[in-house]
């Protein structure tokens, strides 16, 4: 029985173990070999065989089959069967490796075919076989290399040696060798190879087979490297840098200015100590924990030297291995004076940009612009001794009389209390008020001592401990008002250039506060007038008019009405002028007098009374005219001298002759007699002194000429002495003030010369004066413009800073707003405020289009949704209702948005003051496809394609004379207007290549007309819904380099997100570093977006010309907070292919980067070479 399961266990076995092999056999070797069939066969019929013989021997098989069947199958399968399958076993065995044998030999076949070096088989001292590289070496083809003597490949020098190395690899004494030799090409030319060979069997005899590299090149490299080794030894020993070479924490070699660096003579006081010994005791420590310098790093250390001192060192790092020792060779150079500077400097930009910042708090500060000058003098006060750090701070203000210094606010920064009232009598203080007005600042360093504050040295300085002070004059229209005073406790201070710079900009803030309480109390001088001057009008006893071109009366008063007999003023003023004159072409006459001299004097003609009767009067009358020298009215006196005209016709008559020729003259002229007494005043000094000839005639001169010393402010006493000595005369040549007869004060330049008769003797004097107020305007408007400067650069900083934050804020709200998974709820808000930081940005660049203009950054863009939310945001909080009208279908424009935006804000709040009760206002927009020019409101339209945005309110209208001014620059019908509104809109508009009208009635409104270029017909507009868009490609490498921290942050963060690699820098210099290193190591960037304006660093512009010398071709974009610089609106010019102004959506970044992506993904790729 155990038998038999121990047969049957056999069977199975048997019939396992095959199937396993075939099926290993089938996987292994794979068609085409075809000895896996004989093998197959082979252990099929051995199996099978087995199988038959346990079969047998088992009990399954009957006992007859047994004795019929035994010695038959015995013979056929342990004699036959077994031995044929063992044959066909070995026969598929053999083919089987046979065929891998082939393979091996077509893989390593290929591999040698292709390698870099040269392969080789030598045997019997020929060369049996050689790769192409072998060939191509020596110059031969492979063909004719085959069974060459190995002799004409080699040197005959070199001979015997390569013979004695093939010889001792063949007899097996070494198995392999690697030597050098000379080699000859086919050419005869020598060149030096490096071999490799070992011993090995070529078709079963002993043979040799081995590399050989071309190494010329390399042995000619390293003999140039010893060559120049002695040269470069010397001029590290006579290098201006120390070099140092440092092993083992020990140095073991220094140069000469390495010496005298370190304080010493010779190298041996130096070479074989401790680097330690030259480290201060305080660094040792970090130093020992610092990890060795990496090769290119650049260190700046305190060096202690031999004789103590410690100096700063900036050094470069290489570590390298001398005399078989891992080493560092250092070179290094004193930089103890640059750390110095670079102390100081850091201090002063510390002190600059507080100074700044409190410069701006104070200029930005409602008191300031609401006139609380208590409050704003407080505020300048603390905030000087805060940011100067000084004991105390006082503003004192001069008296009018200019004798008393008056302290109007003193803050105490010790215990932060104010003082004032204290008075200082100037006469005491000479030397202090004369440095006061000669000079802009007093930077007394020892004030004790100092010859300008000395003077408060005993009774102030001393006694309070005051050691420094620093003192700025405050000045108003040139003259000085007022002193503020730094006061510094304790030791000398020395003030520095920026110290001096803010005290004088502060004395400027308090002359701007001092310049607009006065300006307060003008105003209110100026009402007073106004009323003084109505009841003038009224009570004067003569008659005085206002009427207009046309005739029609504007006002009179009532002696007026009295003169002519009309009932009442209302009666008078329904008639018009023309009813005035007995004849009435009289008034033709005397308009074309008036408008050929400008102003009218004793005019003497006929008025016809009420009653129709005529009376003889002296008229008195001038033009007054609009800005743009258009006659808006008359304005004129009469006095019935029906009694006297005779005798004053008459009179004229005598006078008419002498009277043409002083006309003609521009200057005013005055002669008199030795008394002082006027003989003759031309019509110019009528009109400056306000005094009629008539009127002053006979009388003495110092009762109408009224001058003033301009310095003193002092008035001239004329005396009648004066005008009969020649040396007196001269004296009233000079620069004064002339107060004329209404009180009005103008600059005139005056000469006094006396006249003479033939006897040489003085018979009266001869003034001539003219008016400067021109000329002094002009000197003022000059001054304005600098201020103006100064604003501008202000503004530009605040706008460029504003426009920075912005950018973050309003990137974080875009990057929310793709986040974000439930838009139900807060996508309204973030929509919201999205919209809100647009609006700041329109503003930021309002404030920077006022401040230098700036050329527009023009893009494709949709005006639909820039027009209606504009208006709205606009009419916001008004009565103003809109109406609009735009076209569906409208074109998109090339524009800049913030630049427009600010147009269409412009127009429509002068339209929403223009209509102070409420109304409608008209918004409309359409294409305009012009053929032929076209004229608007004079303007010439020229051919084209235009997107029309029309403005039209229902307004009081603009009159016909002053509507040629209206886009004049500092035009203004308002009283707190600027007159910069539509001068910008107008200056906006022409930037783009537009056109810009206005036409308006009276009563009725006006209507702005807007044309804007279209853009072209394939242009698309932007998309300004804030929808998401999907792209067409992501991935890629991109360089960002912007210097603020958040908008690096935030621009890796979205471009991350898109799949992009970004990488960045925060300065210029770092980013064509980085654009370098990535082209050496084969990762060039795909794109580069760079800030345009890098603080005390390389910006854009410049970084974009490196980086096109290293990569003509990579994809570009600029950005910048400065939206007013040209490059922004001329970017192709500058290196770039898009540009982006910061504040900009995450949308508007992402629309330039892929298109600048998609574009050169487009195009064909280069070679993997080409991009090594």
């Amino acid at each position: 029985m155990f038998m038999e399961a121990l047969n049957l266990l056999r069977i199975g076995f048997i019939f396992i173990t095959g199937v396993i092999l075939l099926i290993a056999v089938r996987k292994k070797f794979p068609q085409p070999l075809q000895g896996k069939n004989f093998v197959t066969a082979g252990w099929a019929l051995i199996s099978l065989n087995m199988l038959i013989g346990a079969f047998f021997h088992s009990s399954l098989v009957p006992e007859s089959w047994m004795h019929e069947f035994y010695g038959l199958v015995g013979i056929l399968s342990g004699r036959v069967g077994q031995p044929l399958g063992l044959l066909f076993l070995v026969i598929g065995a053999g083919r089987l490796m046979h065929g891998l044998n082939e393979q091996l030999d077509s893989k390593y076949h290929s591999l040698v075919h292709n390698a870099l070096v040269g392969v080789y088989i030598v045997q019997d001292g020929r060369l049996v076989y050689c790769n192409p590289k072998f060939a191509e070496i020596f110059g031969y083809s492979q063909e004719a290399l085959r069974d060459l003597p190995v002799k004409k490949l080699v040197h005959p020098e070199d001979w015997s040696m390569v013979s004695e190395n093939l010889d001792r690899r063949l007899r097996g004494e070494v198995e392999a060798l690697h030597y050098e030799l000379r080699g000859l090409r086919k050419n005869g030319q020598e060149f030096v190879a490096e071999v490799f060979g070992s011993r090995t069997l070529h078709r079963g005899r002993p043979a040799v087979h081995g590399t050989l590299v071309d190494v010329t090149e390399r042995h000619q490299i390293m003999e140039k490297l010893r060559q120049s080794e002695g040269r470069y030894r010397l001029l590290i020993e006579n290098s201006p840098q120390a070099v140092a070479v440092f092993s083992r924490e020990r140095v073991v070699f220094i140069n000469r200015s390495g010496l005298l660096l370190l304080g010493a003579s010779r190298p041996e006081e130096v070479v074989g100590r401790s680097i330690y010994d030259f480290v201060p005791p305080e660094d040792r420590p970090v130093l020992k924990e610092e990890k060795p310098p990496r090769t290119g790093t650049t260190l700046r250390r305190r060096i202690l030297r031999l004789d103590g001192r410690i100096v700063q060192v900036e050094m470069a790092a290489v570590a390298f291995e001398f005399e078989g020792e891992p080493a560092v060779y250092l070179i290094g150079r004193d930089v103890t004076r640059e750390a110095e500077l670079e102390r100081q400097l850091r201090q002063e930009q510390e002190r600059r940009q507080l100074q700044n910042q409190t410069l701006v708090t104070l200029s930005t500060s409602q008191e300031l612009w609401h006139g609380n000058q208590e409050s704003v003098f407080r505020d300048i006060a603390r905030a000087a001794a805060e940011t100067l750090s000084v004991s105390q701070v006082g503003i004192w203000l001069l008296s009018p009389d200019g004798e008393q210094l008056i302290l109007a606010c003193q803050f105490h920064l010790e215990t932060g209390s104010f003082t004032q009232g204290t008075v200082l009598q100037t006469h005491r203080f000479p030397q202090y008020m004369s440095a006061l007005k000669e000079s802009r600042i007093i930077d007394a360093t020892d004030a004790v001592k100092d010859s300008r504050t000395r003077e408060f040295s005993e009774f102030y300085l001393k006694p309070l401990g005051i050691a420094s002070m620093l003192d700025a004059p405050v000045r108003l229209g040139g003259r000085l008002v007022g002193v503020v005073c730094h006061e510094h406790v304790g030791q000398r201070r020395q003030w520095h250039p920026d110290e001096q710079q803010f005290a004088a900009a502060l004395a400027d803030l308090v002359s701007l506060v001092l310049e607009r309480a006065e300006y307060r109390r003008a105003q209110a001088a100026l009402q007073e007038s106004e009323q003084r001057h109505r009841t003038l009008f009224e009570s004067v006893p003569v008659g005085l008019y206002r009427t207009t071109p046309d005739g029609r009366v504007i006002d009179v008063n009532q002696t007026m009405v009295e003169m002519l007999g009309y009932p009442d003023k209302a009666s008078l003023v329904a008639t018009t002028a023309d009813n005035f004159y007995v004849d009435k072409a009289e008034r033709a006459r005397w308009q074309e007098e008036l408008h050929r001299k400008g102003i009218l004097r004793n005019y003497v003609t006929r008025y016809r009374r009420y009653d129709g009767t005529f009376i003889w009067v002296r008229e008195n009358s001038r033009i007054v005219r609009d800005e743009a020298g258009a006659v808006v009215a008359y304005y004129g006196s009469l006095q019935d001298i029906t009694e006297k005209v005779l005798a004053e016709r008459r009179l004229a008559e005598e006078k008419e002759r002498l009277q043409i020729t002083l006309k003609s003259i521009g200057d005013g002229v005055i002669a008199t007699n030795t008394a002082g007494q006027v003989l003759i005043m031309n019509p110019v000094a009528e009109q400056l002194t306000g005094w009629q000839e008539a009127e002053a005639h006979g009388h003495f001169l110092g009762r109408f000429f009224a001058i003033i010393r301009e310095k003193e402010n002092e008035p001239v006493e004329l005396s009648p002495d004066w005008f009969c000595c020649p040396d007196r005369l001269s004296q009233l040549s000079g620069a004064y003030l002339l107060k004329s007869r209404n009180g009005e004060q103008r600059p005139i330049l005056c000469t006094a010369s006396p006249m003479v008769n033939e006897a040489n003797e003085v018979n009266g004097c001869v003034l001539v004066f003219r008016d400067i107020s021109q000329q002094r305007q002009l000197e003022e408007e000059m001054m304005k413009a600098e201020k103006l400067e100064s604003l501008s650069i202000l503004a530009g900083g605040l706008a460029h800073d504003f426009n920075n934050i912005l950018t973050a804020i309003l990137g974080n709200l875009s990057l929310a707003k793709m986040r974000l998974k439930d838009p139900s709820d807060l996508l309204p808000v973030l929509d919201n405020a999205e919209k809100a930081s647009l609006r700041a940005r329109d503003l930021t660049q309002q404030l920077l289009t006022f401040a230098k203009g700036g050329t527009p950054v023009k893009k494709v863009m949709s005006l639909q949704q820039l027009v209606t939310e504009t208006a709205r945001f606009a009419l916001h909080g008004s009565s103003v209702k809109p109406e609009f009208h735009i076209a569906q279908d409208l074109w998109s424009a090339l524009a800049d948005e913030g630049q427009i935006s600010q147009v269409l804000h412009n127009l429509i709040i002068n339209a929403v003051q223009a209509m102070p009760h409420g109304g409608r206002l008209r918004i409309a927009a359409k294409n305009l496809q012009i053929s032929e020019p076209i004229t608007d409101q004079g303007v010439r339209i020229r051919p084209g394609r235009y997107v029309k945005i029309t403005i039209e309110d229902e307004g009081e209208g603009i009159p016909p004379e002053i509507l040629p001014k209206v886009f004049d620059p500092y035009f203004t019908t308002k009283k707190t207007g600027t007159g910069l509104g539509l001068a910008s809109c107008y200056s906006i508009v022409r930037r783009h290549e537009g056109f810009i009208t206005l036409s308006s009635k009276v009563g009725k409104g006006t209507r702005v007309n807007i044309y804007l270029p279209a853009a072209d017909q394939n242009g698309k507009p932007i998309d300004g819904n804030g929808q998401q868009r999907v792209y067409r490609r992501s991935g890629g490498r991109i360089l960002l380099m912007d210097d603020e921290p958040p908008i690096r942050d935030l621009v890796k963060m979205v471009l991350s997100e898109h799949g992009f690699e970004v990488v960045t820098t925060g300065e210029g210099q770092e980013a064509v570093s980085a654009f370098q290193q990535a082209r050496q190591t084969g990762k060039p960037f795909d794109l580069v977006i760079l800030d345009l304006t890098i603080p005390g660093g390389m910006g854009g512009a410049e970084a974009i010309q490196q980086i096109r010398t290293i990569d003509p071709h990579v994809a570009a974009i600029v950005s910048s907070g400065y939206n007013n610089d040209p490059i922004l609106g001329n970017y192709a010019r500058f290196g770039f292919d898009r540009c982006v102004s910061k504040p900009f959506r995450v949308q508007e970044l992402l629309d330039a980067v892929y298109e600048l992506i998609n574009t050169s993904a487009s195009c064909a790729e280069p070679a993997p070479e080409s991009r090594q």
